[in-house]
């Protein structure tokens, strides 16, 4: 394959908005950044810029409230390449059933020329995946 794509439709046990981060190859270094754009449908969206982070990229996760799932879309890009940085993209959100919610879209680019061996999704802030979060991972042809 040429790109992989992770899908995931995520609920955690934290009560407030929170993020599922990714990392690659276990690296905590600062050699993440990210350009996101956020808006909960009321107010105009809000960006982000490039930021050293030790953390990749990632997708918005809605409260523990009743069944409020999220849902998240990573693309990762050029996967296997050792001959350039890596940049995945991401589209993620969540709904309240209309008292509340989210849409993120995201490039969140991994500064490494190595190939991608292994991925890591966990909670911010110590939010912990609950019963029915599914994941998957998919191959993609260029």
């Amino acid at each position: 394959y040429k790109h992989l794509q992770v899908r995931a439709i995520i609920r955690t046990n934290k009560p407030a908005d929170s993020q599922m981060y990714t990392r690659f190859n276990g690296d905590t270094t600062n050699n993440y950044g990210y350009m996101v754009f956020n808006t909960n449908g009321t107010s105009a969206p809000s960006a982000g810029g490039y930021t050293p982070l030790n953390v990749g990229g990632w997708g918005n996760v809605g409260p523990n409230t009743g069944n409020t799932f999220s849902t998240f879309i990573m693309d990762i890009l050029d996967y296997a390449s050792t001959s350039k940085y890596k940049t995945t993209r991401i589209l993620s959100g969540w709904d309240s059933n209309g008292s509340a919610g989210l849409i993120q879209l995201g490039a969140f680019p991994w500064i490494s020329t190595s190939a991608i061996s292994s991925i890591s999704l966990f909670g911010a802030n110590g939010a912990i995946m609950q019963g029915y979060t599914h994941v998957a991972l998919y191959g993609l042809k260029g």
